[in-house]
């Protein structure tokens, strides 16, 4: 048994596909070509498969090993590139990218007992992340609050980060970065 996943093109409307396909069917009837402003409609079809159809402006992530999936839906109410030192530590890099919501769900997909959390003494920094790979995952540790690390997101996000915080601490290599080389890929 296959899972399939879709969505629109805006990403509003997503399914989810449980099950194998029967036939695929290419249409070229006068219907099918009004439909989609094409010379014919492609369609798969099944007997057996299950839809889900899901709800909202979702998006989907995941961890690196793929143990751990999840589905988000709802608005993001900010997403902030944290330079105080625990994020740096946190992630091994210049900050943290995290998307936070006081209102958007989360769902675990698969792998839900392989999610644990750490919270540093003393503070209110806390991560959830697979214990698997060690990849970062959205946490709902503070009451009211669902932080998402956008990384670990599967889909794009449209949202532009909303600032830049704890600039005091950011690191001191973190400065001109834009004058550095860029690569699409690994240099050789």
């Amino acid at each position: 048994m296959t899972d399939h996943f879709g969505s629109c093109l805006c990403g509003t409307v997503s399914f989810e596909l449980t099950g194998d396909f029967d036939s695929f069917y290419l249409c070229h009837c006068q219907h099918c070509q009004k439909d989609t402003g094409s010379a014919h409609a492609a369609n798969l079809f099944s007997q057996s498969a299950k839809l889900a159809w899901r709800s909202g402006a979702g998006c989907c992530g995941s961890c690196l090993c793929g143990t751990v999936s999840f589905e988000l839906t709802g608005d993001f109410d900010s997403f902030y590139l944290c330079h105080c030192q625990h994020c740096q530590k946190d992630t091994g890099s210049a900050h943290a990218a995290n998307l936070f919501s006081q209102s958007a769900k989360l769902a675990w997909r698969s792998g839900a007992d392989a999610v644990t959390s750490f919270t540093l003494p003393g503070t209110r920094h806390k991560k959830s992340f697979c214990k698997l790979c060690g990849s970062a995952l959205p946490s709902t540790q503070i009451p009211g609050l669902l932080v998402v690390p956008a990384g670990c997101l599967d889909t794009e996000i449209s949202m532009a980060p909303t600032a830049h915080i704890f600039s005091s601490s950011k690191a001191v290599w973190d400065e001109g970065l834009g004058d550095v080389p860029k690569f699409e890929g690994l240099p050789e």
